[in-house]
């Protein structure tokens, strides 16, 4: 198969990419698919370490892992308070400063809040992978003193992917 060589690609996952489970070899499948068609594909990924290195991943893929040190409390208010459902804000902002990219691919719903609409005013085109429906997810694998906190960010969140990206995929029926 030929690569798109011209599209500069930058993938988001909210999945940790060292797991073993079914979130992390979805994203792994998602990401060498992509590699597998363009050349220049950059990642944002969620780590333990700044150093974390995925041998599964393409290795063309010029990865960036990023790392949060933050109290499972100050995580709580980021996600009450202000609406971040994830750690690449700060990231995600730099490479849009410093890189031009065609396509923001993001891997679910809640890893492209906030930032959807920060790819289409850089001018990329935006896709993003349901895999599931967040809302429903989340309900069913959220401790239940959290989950009135957290349930309208995640339902906000995937009602402006939905509506807001160039591209949906779902997985789901």
């Amino acid at each position: 198969m030929e690569k798109h060589v011209a599209m500069r690609v930058l993938i988001v996952t909210h999945n940790y990419l060292s797991g073993y489970g079914g979130g992390a070899y979805g994203a792994r499948a998602y990401i060498n698919a992509f590699a597998a068609l363009y050349d220049d594909i950059t990642l944002l990924f969620p780590a333990h370490s700044e150093y974390e290195s995925i041998p599964e991943i393409d290795p063309h893929v010029r990865m960036i892992a990023v790392t949060d040190t933050a109290s499972k409390v100050r995580k709580a208010a980021r996600q009450v308070f202000q609406g971040v459902l994830h750690r690449f804000e700060q990231s995600f902002s730099r490479l849009l400063e410093t890189d031009r990219f065609d396509m923001v691919v993001f891997q679910n719903s809640k890893c492209s809040s906030r930032l959807i609409r920060k790819a289409r005013k850089a001018g990329a085109r935006t896709v993003v992978i349901h895999d599931n429906y967040e809302w429903e997810y989340t309900r069913d694998n959220t401790p239940l003193l959290q989950l009135p906190l957290f349930l309208p960010a995640v339902v906000r969140t995937e009602r402006t992917a939905v509506r807001e990206a160039d591209l949906n995929l779902a997985l789901t029926p």
